[in-house]
């Protein structure tokens, strides 16, 4: 592996629902699930386009190396800003080397 390809410093975040309000809304926090470095791409101009078509938000991907991930809800910070991750998709070849995360800014 390439360790330059994993150059950014980033944090996964998890969805917690921590309690409601008096009016029944619940009180959302974001909990650290875990801290890793990762790659970032933004999409080209053809991929835009097509996730635009699709009424997609998708604005680029995360790599990270494989982990095992638990069911939830997550967004990545990364240079003080929030990004909604839509998957967790495992690398073609093994499915254990790495995950790309498409993320939007929709959060």
């Amino acid at each position: 592996m390439n360790a330059g390809k994993y150059r950014h410093k980033v944090t996964v975040q998890k969805r917690t629902v921590t309690g409601q309000t008096s009016t029944g809304a619940e009180i959302v926090d974001w909990i650290t699930a875990f801290p890793t470095r990762a790659g970032f791409s933004k999409l080209s101009a053809r991929d835009f386009i097509a996730a635009n078509a699709n009424q997609s938000q998708i604005i680029g991907n995360f790599t990270i190396r494989y982990r095992d991930i638990a069911d939830g809800e997550y967004r990545l910070l990364w240079r003080g800003k929030a990004y909604k991750i839509i998957a967790f998709l495992p690398d073609e070849t093994s499915g254990f080397k790495e995950l790309t995360l498409p993320v939007s800014q929709d959060i």
